[in-house]
């Protein structure tokens, strides 16, 4: 399942950025078989993409880096991820999973996201993910304020 959700900022005026993201390839996987994420957005935007694996680990695939990414409308990209075998994938696995998208004008502070999860972080809420989504908008957006 892709999900993608939009972070809204309190007093934007502008509609917020879009993200699109999708799979290849698409459909039932089965389990083993690699999988690459793909992203496009609107506008310029700073992006994460993620994956919540079926045990509720979380693994931040795109930036690779710990600074935000400020991505430019026009051309798809592959998401790019240390631990994939191939850049911008993860593994199917026997369990459902999905992956998400925050993309936001400000940007996303992708330590504070990467301490958290570490690799090691599971969320008991994976299984819905407007809450995911919500809590890590929360987490990672800064105001200038």
């Amino acid at each position: 399942m892709v999900f993608s959700q939009l972070a809204a900022v309190a007093g934007a005026q502008e509609a917020p950025p879009q993200v699109r993201v999708w799979l290849h390839p698409e459909g039932q996987l089965p389990y083993g078989v690699p999988v690459r994420v793909w992203f496009e957005v609107s506008q310029d935007a700073y992006v994460v993409i993620g994956r919540v694996s079926g045990d509720g680990r979380v693994s931040v695939l795109y930036p690779l880096g710990a600074g935000p990414v400020l991505v430019r409308p026009g051309a798809p990209r592959v998401a790019s991820n240390a631990g994939g075998n191939v850049p911008g994938s993860f593994r199917a696995s026997e369990r459902a999973g999905y992956v998400f998208a925050l993309a936001s004008r400000s940007p996303i502070d992708i330590r504070a996201l990467r301490n958290v999860f570490a690799g090691r972080y599971r969320v008991s809420g994976w299984q819905d993910p407007d809450w995911l989504v919500q809590q890590l908008a929360a987490a990672s957006l800064w105001d200038a304020d």
